[in-house]
């Protein structure tokens, strides 16, 4: 049995990015990306195979839940496209972009090379990568487009729909993919401008962290050379990671981040954010955590945009086994004041995975309780183990102006309008931030990369 994953990625360059970045992202191109997890022994040819279909009845279920039609009658019109459009390839998923290049992939059989599966699909090459055999889904270095592989290699190959025989999605009965869409489009309908932007590259340093009071604290130093934003003078609120582990307590035993060299969102190789949490303190007063805090100077917090792109670790669904915990829930980001606190996390974390949005104020004793609104969408699926973009906006108020609005690859996951506060202004901002309820030692860990704030 073959099963194959599918993640597909299209962005839409800034104005703000260098040359190096814009070839990074490579606007209006779609990269279809297959991942294989075992092979069969043949496959046999004539346009899509029962394992590829298995796959788009999966991804386009989502879709058609939020734009109407079944995923039987999606996944029928989209291997009628695909046998029309690709003909006899032995794998591949069909990028339904009315676009004047369309991207699909080929898991590489025998001695082939990318280059030969393309062009036999009438098409052209763009990338190849090879897969760490000890991880088939992790895709590796990229390799030349001629280089013969084996049945782990990825092809990314390009279609040439010029001639107007474009693949419209409409025709499918589903919806276009959910990362169909323009990153500066939000914080620019909100009157927003970039005020900071860095994807972690070069020129960006992460000291060890230092011990301030009675804990660790962890500060970022340098100019982003890709971005030209600086992480000691750009960037508002003046933010440091926090770990709430003891000062007298060794903390790699217990946290740990830095700057790694990985495969990215779009496949290439880039330098990222890697948060890993170990072991919690259990001498602190509350559980431990790793979450870069900001102030709130100048008020910047209180109507503030922000997005990154993240990667939550492949087995996030073994943890509640794994750490020997009943806990299911894992905190990415919240804002404080003295009475109020929003978070946005993942809970049902073992079972099926869903997005939870909360407001809780203080207790008379103490603690917090619930508040002016909670919310828990089951609809937009929680990406595991793959990059997604992440985009929240918070407008902090007291009346029916205030607004917390959340998108996952380009899909509204919520839309929290009206009073959102009992209390002053924020004090403290968490995100990007890894947080759970989980004491035992075991390793949690995300990457995160092109972070930016808008204001």
């Amino acid at each position: 049995m073959r099963t194959e994953l599918r993640t597909e990625i299209r962005t839409t360059s800034s104005p703000n990015q260098t040359s190096s970045q814009s070839q990074r992202s490579s606007a209006a191109r779609w990269l279809g990306i297959v991942c294989s997890l075992g092979m069969s022994a043949s496959l046999a040819p004539g346009g899509c195979t029962t394992d590829a279909a298995e796959v788009s009845d999966d991804s386009s279920e989502r879709d058609t839940n939020a734009g109407g039609g079944t995923s039987t009658e999606f996944s029928q019109k989209r291997e009628e496209l695909c046998a029309a459009t690709f003909g006899n390839t032995d794998s591949f998923e069909l990028c339904t972009e009315d676009a004047a290049s369309c991207t699909f992939s080929a898991g590489l059989g025998g001695s082939r090379s990318c280059a030969d599966v393309c062009e036999a699909a009438g098409s052209e090459c763009l990338q190849a990568f090879g897969n760490a055999t000890s991880n088939p889904c992790k895709v590796g270095p990229e390799i030349d487009c001629d280089t013969a592989g084996h049945v782990d290699d990825i092809c990314v190959c390009a279609l040439d729909h010029s001639d107007g025989e474009s693949v419209n999605p409409s025709s499918t009965g589903g919806n276009p993919s959910p990362l169909s869409f323009d990153t500066t489009e939000m914080p620019r309908s909100l009157g927003k401008e970039l005020v900071f932007h860095s994807g972690f590259e070069h020129g960006v340093d992460l000291p060890r962290p230092q011990v301030e009071g009675r804990q660790w604290w962890q500060e970022f130093r340098g100019r982003d050379e890709a971005t030209g934003f600086s992480w000691d003078d750009d960037l508002p609120g003046s933010p440091r990671f926090q770990f709430l582990v003891l000062s007298d307590k060794n903390i790699s035993n217990h946290a740990d981040n830095r700057i790694e060299t990985v495969a990215g969102f779009d496949g290439s190789q880039t330098r990222a954010l890697y948060m890993e949490q170990l072991l919690d303190d259990r001498d602190m007063d509350y559980n431990s955590r790793n979450q870069l805090l900001f102030g709130n100077d100048g008020g910047f917090a209180n109507d503030v945009y922000y997005s990154y792109w993240i990667k939550l670790q492949g087995d996030l669904n073994e943890l509640p086994q794994k750490c020997n915990s009943t806990a299911s829930w894992r905190l990415m980001g919240e804002w404080f004041t003295a009475n109020d606190r929003i978070g946005y996390e993942i809970r049902d974390v073992g079972k099926t995975p869903a997005w939870h949005l909360k407001h809780e104020r203080r207790a008379s004793g103490g603690g917090w309780e619930n508040g002016l609104f909670g919310d828990t969408n089951r609809d937009v699926a929680v990406p595991v183990g793959e990059w997604f973009f992440l985009e929240v906006y918070l407008k902090h108020s007291t009346g029916g102006d205030g607004r917390v609005w959340i998108r996952v690859n380009g899909e509204t996951v919520f839309d929290q309008r009206g009073r959102n506060r009992t209390g002053g202004q924020v004090s403290d901002m968490f995100t990007p931030k890894l947080y759970d309820g989980y004491r035992n030692a075991c390793r949690r860990f995300q990457w995160v990369d092109e972070f930016q704030i808008w204001r």
